[in-house]
């Protein structure tokens, strides 16, 4: 029989996962509910022993993409210098104008959001005076099958990005949430007829939502705005002629130049990462 090593648990365990992927496993610990964790809080997140939770935060807080506050940590202001650069200004410029002017015109929150994996992640959110909105902010994460913007981005994505969506589960968020995926396949049917995308309070309660995808060549999905409304404040329908006309504004600017839809092209591609939002 082989002995058992008596090597310890981070030295039998370390060698499974890159050091990359760990790092980013620590910083993906933090969200809006956990803005500061301490070493053992990271370490039950991660799954990681505690001596390499310490080494790598250490490491981390080195570069600037964590801060060490006492003996607890917080993300750092090195990963907001980074995110910024993630989207190119020009096309930063080109959205907000008109997601603007979306906001005035209905007075509803204003999203603008791309397709990641089985999720939407918020590129842009703007509120007005009347309405604050739900509970969304830049970078945050919501699933693409209970979401208008991520049932306008799906309705024109290729079959393997849907199929994707409906093996990670339909799991109820809300009482009207759509958790069967025949269901689920006939209205993105009905999207691709429409044009739009409604949330009737699929995902949080009393609050509905009207999407539109910007699309590319080949009637592709780059990205989608949307609106949101307290429900049954608003006609849904005279909303999503606003929508639509905002995002094939959009589209047609982005089309018409290409080093912007070179980029937007790149930036709108569903992507590889599988994780999913958890909340």
């Amino acid at each position: 029989m082989t002995p058992r090593s008596s090597a310890p648990e981070l030295e039998r365990h370390e060698p499974t996962t890159s050091v990359v992927a760990r790092a980013f496993t620590i910083l993906s610990a933090f969200d809006c509910d956990r803005r500061e964790l301490g070493i053992s809080e990271l370490a039950r997140l991660t799954g990681l022993p505690k001596s390499t939770t310490h080494r790598m935060a250490s490491d981390l807080v080195g570069c600037g993409v964590l801060v060490a506050i006492g003996s607890r940590y917080r993300l750092g202001l090195r990963l907001f210098e980074l995110g910024t650069r993630w989207i190119p200004a020009n096309l930063k410029e080109l959205y907000d104008p008109y997601l603007r002017d979306l906001s005035c015109l209905t007075k509803g929150t204003v999203h603008g959001a791309l397709l990641e994996g089985v999720d939407i992640v918020y590129l842009e959110r703007i509120t007005s005076h009347d309405w604050k909105g739900p509970r969304t902010r830049i970078g945050s994460r919501r699933p693409a099958y209970c979401t208008a913007l991520g049932k306008a981005m799906l309705a024109y994505s290729p079959d393997a990005v849907v199929d994707r969506v409906i093996a990670s589960g339909l799991r109820p968020r809300a009482p009207r949430t759509i958790v069967c995926a025949a269901t689920l396949c006939r209205e993105l049917a009905t999207i691709r007829s429409a044009g739009v995308a409604f949330d009737r309070q699929e995902f949080q309660s009393g609050v509905e939502c009207v999407a539109a995808p910007i699309l590319g060549e080949r009637q592709a999905a780059i990205s989608a705005v949307s609106v949101s409304v307290p429900a049954g404040s608003e006609d849904l329908e005279a909303l999503a002629r606003s929508v639509k006309r905002t995002a094939d504004t959009i589209a047609t600017i982005i089309r018409s130049s290409p080093s912007n839809y070179a980029v937007a092209s790149r930036l709108g591609r569903a992507g590889s990462w599988h994780g999913r939002f958890t909340q």
